[in-house]
């Protein structure tokens, strides 16, 4: 008698000890006749409330074939085990790793099962997955931008694809202008007007896309109309959450990358931020190349300019001097000549400036080009040594 108590007492204490959840099944009844503490605690029913229950109870309406077809396969075997979904009390579904089997106890036929959250286990794995998505999209987003063939194109493929990964509705990117401190709208998608402007209209000191650029980080806001940034153009446009991702290529700032979403429940996340900010880094890692190929080029012509044009302007200052200098030279011819020396001496100095260009900066088209940029040479060209 004391063994049996002793065994008794023994299986009570493995049973409320095990980390897993513990359930007995009637096979007449199909209602639980024993859950343990951990099955209270995984399903959120105490165990008076589990006993007016059954396995069918807890599992989801959508499942029910699968769980008759699982039942169907332990009553033949006598074992199953196999993932399934259960229902807890407070509506949640759960993923749980099951392993049933029958036993008997005294004269009636019971099931026994073993539940196992695998919510965690899911979670890491979604996650995972995630990752692995991201890295897989980011590589094929890194080949495309490479090969894009200008900046223009290159933006336009980083805002396209940073709405696919980030799941954003709608987004802008902006051009970061040095000389007057300011960002300039360079592309965006389809969105109400004004709102992409108000995205970089306000002070950059103080706009959202002035701290990414300064910070050199993204910035995230969940519910913009609540946050101490309102703008009255992003409440009038409904926009429930905004990503921002700044453009820097070592250390310069280029501009910023932009993504907003109108949709309620969204939410950018961490992950969204990371992903961005590798996208956008190989984005403005694409642009620098694209501008040191066009600088190469550039200073390619330059050079054979120099090398044509140097022998010619110093024979041409040297004959305007002698000329301008000559006393036979009639006053009134006097100053031409001094023009023409003063004119050459513009012209070599031009040419240096050229051969020190150490960037790409356009300015707007003087009159007369029909609308061409040409080189801002005071922006481009570093200062002369010494």
């Amino acid at each position: 008698m004391q063994a049996r108590e002793e065994a008794e007492a023994l299986y009570q204490a493995l049973v409320e000890g095990a980390l897993d959840a513990m359930l007995v099944v009637d096979r007449q009844t199909r209602r639980f006749v024993l859950a343990n503490v951990a099955a209270e605690r995984l399903l959120g029913y105490s165990r008076a409330e589990l006993r007016s229950l059954g396995p069918r109870d807890l599992t989801p309406p959508e499942d029910l074939e699968a769980f008759d077809l699982a039942v169907a396969q332990l009553q033949a075997a006598g074992y199953w085990r196999g993932e399934c979904r259960v229902r807890r009390k407070d509506g949640e579904t759960l993923a749980v790793e099951v392993a049933a089997s029958a036993v008997r106890i005294g004269q009636r036929l019971s099931y026994q099962g073993l539940l196992r959250d695998l919510s965690e286990r899911k979670r890491l794995e979604a996650e995972q997955e995630g990752l692995l998505a991201r890295r897989a999209a980011q590589l094929r987003v890194a080949r495309r931008l490479v090969a894009e063939p200008d900046a223009h194109s290159v933006l336009s493929a980083l805002l396209e694809e940073a709405l696919v990964l980030a799941g954003a509705d709608s987004g802008a990117v902006y051009r970061f202008a040095e000389a007057e401190r300011r960002l300039v709208l360079v592309q965006r998608t389809l969105v109400p007007a004004g709102l992409a402007e108000a995205m970089a209209a306000f002070d950059l000191d103080h706009s959202l896309s002035g701290q990414a650029l300064r910070a050199g980080r993204p910035v995230i806001l969940g519910d913009y109309r609540t946050h101490s940034h309102a703008v009255p153009a992003m409440v009038q446009f409904g926009v429930r959450a905004v990503l921002v991702v700044p453009l820097r290529a070592e250390r310069r700032p280029l501009g910023v990358l932009a993504v907003v979403s109108r949709q309620p429940e969204k939410r950018f996340t961490a992950q969204d931020a990371e992903a961005l900010e590798t996208l956008a880094g190989i984005a403005a890692a694409a642009l620098v190349g694209l501008e040191r190929a066009r600088l190469e080029g550039a200073l390619l012509a330059i050079r054979t300019a120099a090398h044509h044009m140097n022998n010619q302007l110093a024979l041409t200052i040297g004959y305007a001097e002698l000329l301008a200098t000559d006393p036979r030279l009639p006053a009134e011819l006097r100053e031409m000549a001094q023009e023409a020396q003063r004119g050459a001496e513009q012209a070599a100095e031009t040419l240096a400036r050229l051969q020190r260009m150490v960037r790409l900066e356009e300015a707007a088209a003087p009159l007369g080009l029909g609308g061409q940029s040409v080189l801002d040479l005071e922006r481009s060209s570093a200062p002369p040594e010494g």
